[in-house]
């Protein structure tokens, strides 16, 4: 019984270790986020179905959301609509990111870099900052 955790994220990991981890914090009534990244091509049709019916939230970006929807046989739109989602956010680099909340799409737009020297983690950091807000909401 762990009150105090609000929130954890599912990332890339080894197959095997991320459908423990889902599962164990699925029993354990720990809400979390899904974000496959590029472990994503590691889980069939199946696996997947069974991660998005565990998780609170998924976040993926354009490339994985259309991966992710083509292996389950589902839309974004579908997908936001199962009902222990509390939405999906897809990621759009520059263009910033779509929040899928039962059927409705809300784009937020990106905030313009002044300089982009290197964007290796940036999508690590805004998922992170996504959590933290998650997790206080």
């Amino acid at each position: 019984d762990r009150g105090d955790i609000t929130l954890a994220i599912i990332a890339p990991d080894g197959r095997d270790a991320m459908l423990s981890h889902a599962a164990q914090l699925a029993d354990a009534k720990i809400p979390f986020v899904f974000d496959p990244g590029q472990g994503l091509p590691m889980f069939d049709g199946d696996d997947l179905r069974r991660f998005t019916a565990q998780a609170s939230w998924v976040a993926v970006n354009d490339y994985e959301a259309a991966m992710l929807c083509e292996r389950m046989g589902t839309t974004l739109e579908a997908l936001s609509k199962q009902p222990n989602l509390r939405g999906v956010i897809v990621t759009l680099g520059a263009e910033g990111c779509e929040v899928w909340q039962a059927g409705t799409r809300t784009h937020v737009p990106g905030v313009a870099a002044e300089a982009v020297l290197d964007p290796t983690g940036c999508g690590d950091a805004f998922t992170g900052t996504v959590a933290l807000h998650l997790a206080a909401v």
